[in-house]
């Protein structure tokens, strides 16, 4: 996402085992395929870096090694700042300064899973586990305070939400911010002076 965000809406594919193992590797997962959180993910991030996919590709079974090419490629792409968001106004204020993105951990339940029209206004239903995504803005959608919803990416491809995306209600990032078991941890890939970037429009949301 924040390689997104700086070449102003250029896709580019970075290694999906590269970051699962940097992050089971802060966790003490490494070796078995249950999982990584967010804190370990983004410490991974930080200390090890990123490198793109075909450097790293994801294999057909669990793996625990990545390629020694590509633990090198990944030193120059380190996460230089993070921080620990507890609320929607930290949430907002991380995004407006227009130099990174937000990584949340969240209960994945059912008004989430099953989401078409872009939009999640709670959270509810069956829960089916742990799930990581991105927040990268707001829209012009506001609550009755008049707080912007702000924009989620998923990965779970274009049939989920809108293209891939949802606007997210403020009251939610409020309740992350106090569930034990969410997490909020805002990124940037520069650190001194930082050089504000627009993030891209989004097709088909307001944003």
């Amino acid at each position: 996402v924040l390689a997104y965000i700086q070449s102003g809406g250029t896709v580019i594919q970075y290694s999906r085992l590269f970051g699962y193992l940097a992050g089971q590797t802060f966790d003490n997962l490494l070796g078995s395929d249950n999982g990584a959180t967010i804190t370990g993910s983004v410490r991974g991030a930080v200390e090890m870096g990123s490198c793109l996919e075909d450097l790293s590709p994801y294999p057909q079974s669990y793996t625990r090694n990545s390629p020694s090419a590509a633990k090198e490629a990944a030193k120059s792409r380190l996460v230089k700042s993070h921080s620990v968001l507890k609320s929607y106004d930290d949430c907002y204020k991380w995004l407006a300064t227009g130099t990174g993105d937000i990584e949340i951990g969240i209960s994945w339940t059912a008004s989430f899973a099953d989401n078409k029209d872009g939009v999640i206004e709670q959270q509810s239903g069956q829960v089916y586990g742990g799930h990581a995504l991105a927040v990268v803005g707001y829209t012009k959608r506001v609550d009755n305070q008049g707080r912007k919803y702000l924009l989620m990416i998923n990965s779970h491809g274009e049939g989920w939400g809108k293209m891939g995306r949802a606007e997210v209600a403020p009251a939610l990032f409020d309740k992350w911010g106090k569930d034990r078991h969410s997490e909020l941890i805002g990124v940037r890939d520069q650190s001194g002076d930082f050089v504000p970037r627009k993030v891209p429009t989004y097709v088909g949301m307001v944003a």
